[in-house]
């Protein structure tokens, strides 16, 4: 959905197509389990780390990701009209606080 938006606003397209490369990752990663192999090939081929490693490395990087990701879609929202950016920040810290709310690590999970 933000691919297709980014070809129909005039303000903030980058930040649109960048939200729709996350996204697809995401959901792609879900499907393929695309990180596992990630992982395995920077871990053993690039820093050459035993496997123990991936449980440390993998959370920083999905993390990082997770924080692009909302920090994205927040400024995506300061891009657009005044009502729509209200709604998607609103919707933004309302997934926040239902994290923490429900004992999880809020904005970190």
């Amino acid at each position: 959905m933000a691919f297709f938006l980014a070809f129909l606003v005039t303000r903030g397209r980058i930040g649109l197509l960048v939200l729709a490369a996350l996204l697809a990752f995401f959901s792609l990663d879900d499907i393929v389990a695309a990180h596992e192999r990630i992982g395995t090939i920077v871990r053993e081929d690039v820093l050459g780390l035993p496997t123990g490693w991936g449980r440390v490395l993998w959370p920083l990087v999905f993390l990082s990701l997770l924080a692009t990701t909302a920090l994205t879609l927040w400024r995506v929202g300061g891009a657009q009209l005044p009502r729509i950016g209200d709604a998607i920040r609103t919707g933004l810290g309302a997934h926040l606080v239902r994290r923490h709310r429900g004992g999880r690590l809020g904005a970190l999970t």
